[in-house]
Formats: structure tokens, C-alpha cells, sequence
């Protein structure tokens, strides 16, 4: 559809409309064209996948390396004296 529209009023059709597009323009539009779509997607995301269920959670405690995960998680968000008071 916009594409007939396009050949319609452009060169090709009517002549109403007539780009001349240099190579930074084109480049500019490519762009704004991305971060539309990307946008768009990122909209469209559904946000359940991003939730972990308690279960999951409580089953991690079950790792031999969780100390160390939770250790470097706290250090990693600045809570360096919580991470040294939680490990044994």
C-alpha cells in the first residue's frame, strides 16, 4: 500500500514528490528507520519471560557456587559489608 502510493506520487507517477537524498541523509533515515523498528519490538516484549518463579529461586540455594554468586552479585551493587556478614 505505501509503496504504491509512493510510485504514485513520485517520479514515476504524478511528480509530486521528488527526493534528492544524499548519502548522509539516506544513512540518517536508515537510522531513525532502526530505532523506530527496534523500538517497536522492545514495546512488544512480553514481560513474563523476564519474571523467575519462588521455586526457581529457592532451588538456587542448592548450588555449591551460590555463596560465591551472591558474594559478587552484593559486591557488583556496592553492598560490600552485607556480602562479607553473609558468608560463612
Amino acid at each position: 500500500m505505501f509503496t504504491s502510493f509512493g510510485l504514485a506520487l513520485g517520479p514515476p507517477g504524478l511528480g509530486v514528490l521528488s527526493l534528492n537524498v544524499d548519502k548522509e541523509g539516506l544513512r540518517t533515515l536508515a537510522e531513525l528507520t532502526l530505532a523506530l523498528v527496534l523500538f517497536t519490538d522492545a514495546a512488544n516484549v512480553n514481560l513474563g519471560v523476564l519474571q523467575v518463579p519462588a521455586a526457581d529461586m529457592l532451588r538456587l540455594r542448592r548450588n555449591p557456587f551460590y555463596p560465591y554468586i551472591e558474594m559478587r552479585v552484593l559486591e557488583f551493587l556496592g553492598f560490600d559489608g552485607i556480602s562479607n556478614a553473609l558468608t560463612p
